[in-house]
């Protein structure tokens, strides 16, 4: 029987005997939204969606995957307020052409002294796996739960945002 060297032994201050491995992952991905409605009473818009994911992992297996979401606008949210500060119009709300050059002025900065405090989120998650070794394919359940509430949102409404909502 061969010994390790003393400077191979682990412990007591001895290097650790090199080690290598490595596993592989494949993910397949898709996202697709068909859009059900769209700009009638109590339904800006209705879409329904669907995402799939395969992830296959060498060691552990493989894992499927699925939503599909239904997400509901009752109404228009165009930044009205916002708009009609900035010089536009009720009735011109979102009926101005774009412009033949396509470009816009604009000014972007903040107010020194007057700037945002730090934002900060309380959140909580909670959640749990059911898994089934029943059958060929086994059945299994997830459910999570989500509670964030985001305080001092630091954000603005981005250039292209206004035109789309406003102009």
């Amino acid at each position: 029987m061969k010994l390790a060297p003393g400077s191979c032994k682990g412990g007591a201050g001895g290097n650790l005997l090199p080690i290598s491995g490595s596993y592989n992952v494949d993910d397949f991905f898709f996202e697709a939204n068909l859009p059900l409605i769209e700009d009638v009473p109590l339904a800006e818009s209705l879409i329904v969606g669907f995402a799939y994911r395969k992830a296959d992992y060498n060691i552990p297996g493989s894992n499927d995957t699925w939503n599909v979401p239904l997400n509901w606008h009752p109404i228009d949210d165009r930044l009205r307020e916002p708009c009609i500060s900035n010089g536009m119009t009720d009735a011109r709300l979102g009926a101005v052409r774009n412009g033949i050059s396509r470009q816009v002025n604009v000014f972007n900065g903040a107010n020194a002294s007057a700037l945002p405090t730090l934002e900060g989120a309380d959140t909580f998650t909670a959640g749990f796996v059911w898994t089934s070794e029943f059958g060929s394919t086994p059945p299994h359940l997830n459910v999570d739960y989500y509670d964030i509430e985001i305080t001092d949102v630091i954000s603005e409404f981005s250039v292209q945002k206004i035109l789309d909502r406003c102009y």
